[in-house]
């Protein structure tokens, strides 16, 4: 359980960054909704 909220959070913090480093102005919310549409660490289940 441990090791599966450490994978959460290491995508989120990869998504976060990929999204900051592509340049067309990433919010939030955008962020957000790319979290909640496509978790990987729900796919590897």
């Amino acid at each position: 359980m441990i090791e599966i909220g450490k994978n959460i959070r290491n995508d989120i913090t990869e998504r976060i960054l990929h999204a900051l480093s592509i340049r067309e102005t990433p919010s939030i919310q955008k962020i957000a909704v790319d979290i909640n549409l496509s978790p990987r660490w729900l796919r590897r289940q």
